[in-house]
């Protein structure tokens, strides 16, 4: 898609020293609200004595790791859900089912207008060379191009945002974006027991203890739940930001990014939003109501 965005990067700094990100602490802010997530599934099974054992002694074992690849996700699919029945019972409090409806189905209901940023369009591309040859078949040979749907930008009126995830919610719906099919996805959320997805009723719970009402008046969120990983956010997450930039920056606007990123993820940031767009790092499992 390169050939359709004219050259374009942030102003040249190299002159000046360098300023910092206009970082806003949430905790200065009275917008915040929190809720309580329950501890990270994946981590309390490596921290059990089968999974240390694994890790340490099994896992180095190739056929090994390839029965772990085809049984694991049937286990962990019913840990979760014995996970999250044990959570709700804890907590004492019945799950709350909403709607799970994607974003162009949502704006399509409520009547909310949409800006294109960058039309569909397909690009051919080159077939990747595959080592070891053998291996070559799992690649369909036939596809030789890619097909890219639109960039589109929207404003959602009281949505709630998930540090640590690209899902936001609103009224009695929580919206995802267009790509995503709950049938054939699972997301990184439900494999923190963030969430949990029912496919066939399109509906989904949180995990969550408490939660108090509170708003930003205007905000643009850049949150994920694959944000600290730098491949997928240089390749996912940055390029939203500078799309946002380059086409809409709002220096009054503030941008919202998930917290405890690594320096060289906040150092790329920095190359896009420089030192005048506001960014407010939220918290894992917090959220902000815009």
């Amino acid at each position: 898609m390169t050939d359709n965005i004219e050259c374009w990067s942030p102003k040249d700094q190299k002159k000046t020293k360098k300023p910092p990100l206009r970082l806003l602490s949430i905790a200065e802010n009275p917008v915040q609200s929190r809720r309580i997530v329950p501890e990270d599934i994946l981590n309390r099974l490596k921290r059990t004595r089968f999974g240390e054992f694994y890790i340490l002694r099994l896992k180095k074992f190739s056929t090994i790791r390839s029965i772990a690849k085809r049984v694991s996700p049937f286990v962990f699919k019913w840990l979760l859900k014995l996970y999250f029945v044990a959570n709700q019972t804890k907590l004492r409090k019945r799950t709350k089912w909403i709607k799970l409806i994607k974003y162009h189905e949502y704006l399509a209901t409520n009547k909310i207008p949409k800006k294109i940023l960058f039309k569909a369009r397909n690009t051919v591309i080159t077939a990747p060379i595959i080592y070891p040859e053998e291996k070559s078949s799992i690649l369909d040979k036939n596809k030789n191009e890619l097909k890219y749907p639109i960039i589109y930008r929207s404003v959602i009126n009281d949505a709630v945002v998930i540090g640590g995830s690209n899902l936001i919610r609103s009224s009695n719906n929580c919206i995802c974006q267009d790509l995503f099919n709950p049938l054939d996805d699972y997301t990184s959320e439900e494999l923190h027991a963030l969430i949990k997805i029912s496919p066939k009723k399109k509906r989904i719970a949180f995990m969550e203890s408490k939660q108090t009402s509170a708003g930003l008046k205007k905000a643009i969120s850049f949150t994920d739940a694959c944000s600290p990983n730098y491949a997928h956010w240089i390749t996912e997450i940055l390029p939203r930001i500078a799309v946002y930039v380059h086409k809409l920056g709002d220096k009054n606007t503030p941008i919202v990014i998930d917290n405890q990123l690594h320096p060289n993820i906040i150092e790329s940031l920095y190359h896009i939003v420089g030192s005048e767009i506001p960014v407010i790092p939220l918290k894992h499992g917090n959220t902000i109501k815009i």
